[in-house]
């Protein structure tokens, strides 16, 4: 099996043991705000693609299930990254207003609408290369337009997060313990929310580069099957990183985490035991 199949394999299961501990997490949170929703809404959607990333390098012939697979596995894709464009967005809108009361149906309303137009194009983007380009360029190739454009929106959102957050940093002035407590608790959740879009437009990049690349060489595609392979590798390493993220910025999942090894590693040594 060549190396990158191993890798793949490896860093799936890993990432999905990841996403299903921190999606625990969220589900048995009691007071779930509009954020926790949407980070919930990525993490199940960062675990579905663990899912079909790792039964996408499985040694089966190029059968239609395993199209099938790929396809979903870029559905799911593209669909971590609206839901972080919406992530961003809501953050956004909260730093430039944090008074401002968004409506969680306008929010779902919007994902899911966003989330469809790419699906969509992802889709009729995958399905006119089925017959043109080997398997092994359909991950790629069939989704990233989409990446792009989620990708720009991204980048877009950060700068002007950042920009407000330097502004309010250099003109704040002294306020209350209450306020001030509020306004840490704020810039964390804005902070994640950084650090989650820097990391999908980081493993967005070599992507983008490669559809530069496929626009000015003719088929540079099928000439860079295995460069696309590995693209594959750095495009899901936003859903392993993702779950880390939120254990090292939310104290509260730390603590789950180490309540659930605490009552399972017991367990797992007693049963070795016997």
């Amino acid at each position: 099996m060549p190396t990158y199949n191993i890798l793949l394999m490896i860093l799936s299961f890993k990432a999905l043991v990841a996403n299903v501990t921190s999606f625990g997490y969220f589900v048995t949170r009691n007071a779930a705000g509009l954020g926790t929703k949407l980070m919930l809404c990525l993490n199940s959607s960062d675990m579905v693609v663990c899912v079909f990333t790792f039964l996408t390098v499985l040694p089966w012939s190029h059968t239609t299930l395993h199209l099938l697979v790929i396809l979903l596995s870029e559905l799911f894709t593209v669909s971590s990254g609206c839901i972080t464009v919406v992530m961003a967005t809501v953050r956004t809108i909260l730093v430039w207003d944090p008074f401002y009361e968004i409506s969680v149906k306008a929010v779902w309303i919007v994902m899911v609408t966003l989330t469809g137009i790419a699906c969509i194009a992802t889709f009729f983007a995958t399905r006119r290369i089925f017959d043109v380009i080997s398997p092994g360029c359909v991950f790629s190739a069939g989704m990233a337009y989409p990446i792009l454009i989620l990708a720009l929106g991204n980048i877009i959102l950060s700068v002007i997060t950042v920009y407000k957050l330097v502004v309010q940093r250099r003109s704040t002035t002294t306020t209350s313990a209450e306020g001030s407590h509020v306004n840490r608790a704020r810039d964390h959740a804005t902070v994640t929310v950084l650090i989650i879009s820097t990391i999908y437009i980081t493993t967005s990049i070599p992507l983008i580069y490669f559809l530069y690349q496929s626009t000015k060489v003719d088929d540079f595609c099928t000439a860079n099957v295995d460069l696309l392979k590995w693209i594959l590798v750095v495009i899901s390493l936003s859903s392993f990183l993702n779950p880390i993220v939120y254990l090292v910025r939310k104290r509260e999942m730390r603590s789950f985490v180490a309540m659930l090894i605490c009552r399972l590693l017991p367990n797992f040594l007693y049963n070795r035991r016997n």
